[in-house]
């Protein structure tokens, strides 16, 4: 992406796709500085900023941020208690806590890695969620998670997984600042760029402002109008090994 965004030809790709961003703003009458265009890549808010200022000249121009660079802005995460930090070494003592009062201290030193591992898998997920539907979410996964049957083969994965559930749900993730109220208020206008996959984030914003969001592909190549002519290829039967060196090095 980063090759992408640096490339001659990408200054075609950004000024279809900004100009679009500003129809939106336009559409709703939105003020550059009160709206945010989403990105996928932290590598992307640079030449997105570039190519505005190129393309859009002086004056306002909207936030570009990635989802995690929007919420730091916005106010600093600092984990407390059981939260889930995403640091390795914090949560992994975190979640030999949660085993002793599991009734695991025994098994602890074994689930422990597990632990962490699924709640770390299963963070971006909830966080995707906003923090006044959790609730209900959480009982809808709660109901597809297997029983830890004592006498199962698999109880401890199952054990495993409910307690992970219940600790990211429990826990408070970096971007649930973004779902405040405050926010989105402060927010005239939203665009969600996507890029190779659809970020479970980014949807999930796109939901909460409603009318207010614009959800674009960022496009990885120009249309073939506008594509460089290339070179003309050609087969060329060799009689040999010698004879091909030769013709490639012609």
């Amino acid at each position: 992406m980063t090759v992408i965004a640096k490339s001659d030809q990408c200054a075609a790709l950004w000024q279809g796709v900004l100009a679009r961003v500003q129809a939106h703003m336009q559409a709703l009458g939105a003020h550059p500085a009160r709206t945010v265009v989403v990105v996928p890549y932290a590598q992307l808010m640079p030449w997105a900023q570039r190519y505005w200022a190129l393309h859009q000249g002086d004056g306002f121009a909207p936030r570009f941020e990635t989802t995690r660079n929007w919420a730091r802005q916005l106010a600093a995460f600092v984990p407390q208690g059981d939260d889930l930090a995403g640091d390795v070494a914090r949560d992994t003592l975190t979640a030999r806590t949660l085993l002793d009062r599991a009734g695991l201290a025994a098994q602890r030193d074994v689930l422990a890695g597990p632990l962490q591992e699924a709640a770390t898998q299963l963070a971006a997920a909830v966080a995707a969620v906003a923090p006044a539907q959790r609730e209900a979410w959480g009982v809808q996964a709660r109901s597809l998670l297997p029983e830890a049957d004592q006498g199962s083969a698999l109880r401890y994965e199952a054990v495993v997984a409910r307690i992970a559930l219940e600790w990211v749900l429990a826990s408070r993730h970096a971007t649930d600042v973004l779902f405040e109220r405050g926010v989105r208020q402060s927010v005239d206008a939203l665009v969600v760029l996507q890029g190779f996959q659809v970020e479970p984030m980014a949807q999930a914003l796109q939901s909460h402002w409603g009318e207010k969001a614009l959800a674009l592909s960022l496009p990885l190549h120009l249309p073939p109008a506008t594509t460089p002519a290339r070179g003309h290829i050609a087969l060329h039967a060799a009689e040999d090994a010698e004879d091909e060196a030769q013709r490639a090095a012609a």
